[in-house]
C-alpha cells in the first residue's frame, strides 16, 4: 500500500512521517492506510514540517461504539479479536476473524452441536448392532439352506431383537436428521465463517436435502465450503490436513442410501417368494444388503461425528488473556489510552 493515500474522516492523508499520536517526541510512518511499526525521534525542526499535519488516529478505535469483539488493532494482533467494552480496549482476546453483516453464534448452537454429536454416536452404535443382526441373518439363512435348520427359541429371539433394533435405529436416525440440518444452517450463516468460500445461500442447507438429484451433490458442497470457510476465518492457510474427509463422509452416505433401497426391495421379495427355498434365498439377500448398509451407516456416522467436532471446535474460539502487559499500545500506553487519545 506504500505510496497510496488513505481516506480518514473524509480527507486524504498521504503516506509519510507524522507526529506519533501516542508520543509527541516521535515521528511514526503512515503508509497511506494505517500506522506502521517504523518510528524515529522527532527533530525540533519537524514542528513546522511533517508533525504539523494532523495524524490519523481512528485506527485504534473500532467502527462501532457498542461493546463487542473486533479485530485486534494492536501490533502482533494478526488473526485475532480483542474485546471493546464500549469505552476502551480490554486484555480479553480470542483467535479468529468475524465478518460483519452475518448473525453471531449463540450459546444454543453449541448445545445443538453437543446433542448432534451424541445422536451421531447413537447412529454409529445402532449401525454396529444392525451389522450384528445382519450377520445373524446370514448365519441362520445359511443353516437353513444347508439343511441344518434352527430352533424355535432362536427364531423367536431373532424376531424380537430384530424389531427392537429396527425401531430403535429408526428413531435415532430420524431424530438426527433435523438436528444435523439445524446445526448446518446455523454454522453456515454465522459471522465466524469466511463468506468468500461459501458458494450457496444458507437456505440451501435446508432445501438441498429435499430436491431430487440435487440432493446427491449439493449437501456435500455445502459442508465442504463450510469447512474451508471456518479454516479461513481462523486464518489457517495451510493445506487441509484432511482433504478427503468430507468426500468420504458423503460417499458413505450415498452407499448407505443405495443399499437401504436394495434391502427394502429384498424385504419385499420375502412376501413374493413362492416356496421356502425362494424365501430363504431372498432372506439371505436381505442379510447381505443390511450388512453393507450397516457398515456404510457406521462409517458415515463416525465421519460425520468427526466433521461436526472439528467444525464446531473451529467456531468455538475460547477467550484467552493478553499476556503482553494488559494490552499495551505501541507507544507504551494502555489500550484505553490508545483509544481515548
Amino acid at each position: 500500500m506504500e505510496g497510496q493515500a488513505g481516506q480518514v474522516g473524509g480527507r486524504t492523508v498521504e503516506p509519510g512521517w507524522y507526529r506519533d499520536p501516542h508520543d509527541d517526541t516521535r515521528l511514526r510512518r503512515w503508509d497511506g492506510q494505517r500506522w506502521t511499526d517504523s518510528w524515529m525521534v522527532a527533530p525540533r525542526s519537524s514542528a513546522t514540517s511533517a508533525t504539523s499535519a494532523t495524524p490519523p488516529t481512528s485506527e485504534w478505535a473500532p467502527r462501532a461504539t457498542t461493546a463487542g469483539w473486533y479485530a485486534d488493532p494492536f501490533p502482533g494482533g494478526g488473526v485475532r479479536q480483542r474485546w471493546w467494552d464500549g469505552q476502551a480496549w480490554t486484555p480479553r482476546l480470542r483467535h479468529g476473524r468475524t465478518y460483519p453483516g452475518r448473525p453471531s453464534l449463540g450459546r444454543w448452537f453449541f448445545v445443538v452441536a453437543g446433542a448432534l454429536r451424541g445422536l451421531l454416536l447413537g447412529c454409529a452404535v445402532s449401525a454396529a448392532v444392525g451389522l450384528g443382526m445382519a450377520l445373524w441373518t446370514l448365519s441362520l439363512s445359511d443353516q437353513a439352506l444347508n439343511g441344518a435348520g434352527y430352533g424355535e427359541a432362536e427364531a423367536n429371539a431373532y424376531d424380537t431383537l430384530d424389531v427392537i433394533v429396527s425401531v430403535a435405529g429408526g428413531v435415532v436416525f430420524l431424530a438426527t436428521i433435523p438436528v444435523f440440518i439445524t446445526w448446518l444452517w446455523a454454522a453456515y450463516r454465522n459471522d465466524r465463517v469466511d463468506p468468500t468460500h461459501l458458494t450457496h445461500g444458507s437456505g440451501w442447507t435446508v432445501g438441498a436435502w429435499f430436491v431430487p438429484f440435487l440432493n446427491l451433490v449439493r449437501p456435500y458442497r455445502l459442508v465442504a465450503d463450510l469447512r474451508q470457510g471456518v479454516r479461513s476465518g481462523l486464518g489457517d492457510e495451510r493445506p487441509d490436513p484432511y482433504p478427503r474427509s468430507v468426500a468420504w463422509w458423503w460417499a458413505a452416505w450415498i452407499v448407505m442410501n443405495l443399499t437401504s433401497s436394495v434391502s427394502t426391495w429384498a424385504y419385499r421379495g420375502l412376501d413374493e417368494a413362492g416356496d421356502d427355498l425362494a424365501w430363504l434365498r431372498a432372506w439371505q439377500v436381505t442379510g447381505w444388503a443390511v450388512a453393507v448398509e450397516s457398515v456404510a451407516a457406521a462409517a458415515g456416522a463416525y465421519l460425520a461425528y468427526t466433521l461436526v467436532t472439528r467444525i464446531t471446535a473451529g467456531l468455538r474460539r475460547p477467550e484467552y488473556p493478553d499476556t503482553s502487559g494488559g494490552g499495551v499500545a505501541p507507544s507504551g500506553g494502555t489500550v484505553g489510552e490508545a483509544v481515548s487519545r
